[in-house]
């Protein structure tokens, strides 16, 4: 039970951090302004996508990637966040499309 209650918050958390980002409209551009955003989300979405991680290592992942998100708006850098976010989308949708898929469903 304790399992499915903690998938089910790690969806809605995903959820969250999917629906709340906006999108950006050239993505070759924006790679060029944040390389670092682009290169700290695709490792944040590798790791996320890791098939091994336990479910409570799936969610300390998630919070990472919301608290990495939340520093840069903390920041002020609210394109960067939202880039991050679009970029970490985009990275779990190319390694891990089912899990991608599963929190598009939600």
């Amino acid at each position: 039970m304790k399992k499915v209650k903690l998938i089910t918050l790690s969806i809605s958390i995903l959820t969250t951090i999917f629906f709340d980002s906006c999108s950006c409209n050239n993505e070759n551009a924006n790679i060029q302004i944040y390389p670092d955003i682009e290169v700290i989300a695709k490792e944040h979405a590798m790791q996320f996508a890791d098939k091994s991680l336990s479910d409570m290592q799936t969610q300390q992942k998630l919070f990472e990637i919301k608290a990495h998100e939340q520093n840069l708006r903390d920041e002020k850098l609210n394109a960067e966040a939202d880039y991050y976010i679009k970029s970490f989308k985009k990275h779990l949708k190319s390694t891990n499309p089912k899990l991608s898929q599963e929190i598009d469903k939600q």
